[in-house]
């Protein structure tokens, strides 16, 4: 099935006049009119099967979609496009921008709902502790307050068979994707770029997964004090395990070339993660094979650290979570920086480097070098998300 690569001039005119507050149009890219904190798209164009005009008009729709997702809680900049070579049937691209968080983490629903939680605590011990819980969870959140994260999303167009006017090119259906390597993308339908200018902001969020809600917040103090009542299984600074450390890691060695590339057949997604979370403290365990290939000269990682654990055959999640319980599953609103995410439909893992505001952004790496250092991560994958366990470590 092949598509008709043909420049129809009514949709180009259109789009000009839309895009005319700009003066900067050059071979390969065009930037784009934007609304007002966002400044202008750059886009670059490497596909070979949608023209410049038409990746213009593509970005354009994603980056509002993009705003109306995370209208109040974000605002945006410097957005840029970058568009892949692709098909017939689809085309990949990323979008990135600058992204801030605004909203006063004092103030959140979540936040409110641990109040109610607190001031339901009558046992002044417990409430002391309680209060000390939403002061830690507060003050993860303060890190990312007011402070600009170059972010990427990434995203797929789901061709039509002919694209010959706007109308054609807003049946395109626009897909969330995950890189997880070999070609193997996760892929989930979000709408019709049609569809988009005529969504509200609550029509658009209805889309994704919602906010951390006021129950999740008060739900979250009567989870963790029943944790706290459970007996440790280590004493208390046997194994100390630094979010921050992960996490800084994670963000200065995202873009670094993979040691496990599609160049060798293999994938870095695990020895990535595992690093991090050896930076963060937790030790190298040959007799768990937990190690990384520079381990006493050994040559190549343990099976734990090189895995994911998808395939049941050991891996990080396995050594972390199953054998050690140095990790422990917990709900996406709960998970902390320095945690990590494990996908459940593909062979993937990534470090968490924030959840802010309800969006949830990691490092990552896979069997290309990556080109940007924190993802947003979209509530369509199906993921785990695990935080360290301070009943088993030393949690810093």
């Amino acid at each position: 099935m092949k598509r008709k690569l043909k420049k129809i001039v009514p949709f180009c005119i259109a789009l000009n006049i839309f895009l005319m507050p700009c003066q900067d149009v050059y071979a390969g890219s065009v930037l784009a009119d934007t609304q007002e904190s966002s400044g202008q798209i750059k886009v670059g164009n490497n596909s070979v099967v949608l023209t410049d005009d038409e990746t213009a008009y593509i970005s354009v729709c994603t980056r509002d979609i993009i705003l109306k997702r995370f209208e109040d809680k974000f605002v945006f900049d410097n957005f840029s496009a970058d568009f892949e070579e692709g098909n017939s049937d689809y085309v990949n691209f990323d979008i990135v921008a600058d992204m801030t968080y605004i909203e006063n983490p004092y103030n959140t629903n979540y936040v409110n709902g641990m109040k109610e939680a607190i001031a339901e605590i009558e046992d002044e011990d417990y409430k002391a502790i309680a209060e000390q819980i939403k002061n830690d969870y507060i003050e993860i959140q303060m890190k990312s307050y007011l402070v600009p994260e170059r972010t990427g999303f990434r995203y797929q167009i789901k061709m039509p068979d002919v694209v010959e006017t706007k109308e054609d090119l807003d049946k395109c259906i626009l897909y969330s994707r995950t890189e997880i390597g070999f070609g193997n993308d996760l892929v989930s339908p979000i709408c019709s770029l049609g569809s988009i200018s005529n969504m509200t902001s609550e029509e658009v969020k209805k889309l994704f997964d919602s906010a951390p809600t006021r129950e999740e917040g008060r739900e979250s103090i009567f989870d963790e004090l029943e944790e706290l009542n459970q007996t440790k299984l280590f004493a208390a600074g046997t194994i100390n395990y630094n979010c921050s450390s992960a996490v800084t890691y994670a963000k200065n060695h995202a873009k670094d070339e993979p040691e496990f590339s599609i160049k060798n057949g293999q994938s870095d997604c695990a020895n990535f993660v595992s690093a991090c979370i050896h930076k963060g403290g937790i030790p190298y365990d040959k007799a768990g094979k937990w190690y990384s290939s520079s381990y006493k000269n050994i040559g190549y990682p343990g099976d734990n650290w090189m895995r994911t654990g998808y395939n049941g055959n050991g891996g990080v999640k396995t050594y972390l979570v199953d054998k050690k319980g140095y990790f422990k599953k917990v709900k996406k609103s709960n998970v902390k920086p320095g945690g990590f995410l494990f996908w459940n439909d593909k062979s993937h893992v990534a470090l968490v480097v924030s959840n802010s505001g309800g969006t949830l952004k990691y490092s990552q790496h896979s069997n290309e070098k990556q080109d940007k250092a924190i993802w947003s991560y979209d509530e369509k994958q199906s993921i785990t998300c695990y935080n360290p366990d301070s009943n088993t470590i030393n949690v810093e």
